[in-house]
């Protein structure tokens, strides 16, 4: 029982200390901020309606496609640059 009590006082302390440190507050402040973040990241680009993810989808999809055409027509960056 002792050992309990004891654990049950250093844990006090240890929550004491960490609620009066300014660094922990800060780290707090953080995590809401990260997790505020990730929340506007994944309805901006997780949600599988959103528009702005079909757009960026599509722009890289004609990117994609016009890089593979230019590839396959023989042409390479140097030659169209003028190099040897």
């Amino acid at each position: 029982m002792n050992v309990l009590l004891t654990g049950a006082v250093k844990s006090k302390q240890a929550l004491k200390h960490f609620w009066k440190d300014n660094l922990a507050v800060t780290a707090i402040e953080y995590a809401i901020l990260a997790v505020a973040v990730s929340a506007i990241v994944y309805s901006v680009f997780g949600a599988s309606d959103s528009s702005l993810k079909t757009a960026l989808s599509g722009a890289m999809s004609t990117v994609t496609s016009n890089i593979d055409a230019s590839n396959s027509s023989g042409s390479t960056a140097s030659e169209d640059a003028g190099g040897d």
